[in-house]
């Protein structure tokens, strides 16, 4: 393992995929050096960056979907928001580009989202322990 192997034991979402590994490393490389390839060259041509934010984002989708499978929720929900939000960015800065009236942080919206899903879904989990 390159990063992190002592994270790797967990043998709830990670014996899922386990013999995939170098698969999705490879695609999550792919998606991020896209992602900073985009910020560092700014490409003019929509459908790159629509492809890049795409890949992205079905990246992240399918990290959502690993976690559900065991039954991690929390990291379903953060990451299926995150993924949804990628996906959203490209469409909403296109539609924001000539209006600097409206300016806003998706992350922070992503992240805030996130967080009353994560919150809603522990406490009714709270609730049905008791």
């Amino acid at each position: 393992m390159l990063v992190a192997p002592h994270q790797f034991a967990t043998p709830l979402y990670y014996a899922a995929f386990e013999g995939q590994l170098v698969g999705r490393g490879l695609g999550f490389l792919v998606a991020g050096a896209g992602l900073l390839g985009l910020v560092a060259l700014g490409p003019e041509r929509f459908g790159i960056t629509m492809l890049v934010h795409a890949w992205a984002a079905a990246m992240l989708v399918v990290l959502a979907l690993g976690f559900g499978g065991p039954g991690i929720w929390t990291g379903t929900s953060n990451y299926l928001v995150l993924g949804l939000a990628t996906a959203l960015a490209t469409l909403l800065a296109r539609s924001q580009a000539g209006r600097t009236w409206l300016r806003g942080d998706l992350l922070s919206v992503t992240i805030g989202i996130s967080a009353a899903i994560t919150g809603v879904a522990s406490g009714r989990l709270n609730r049905a322990l008791q």
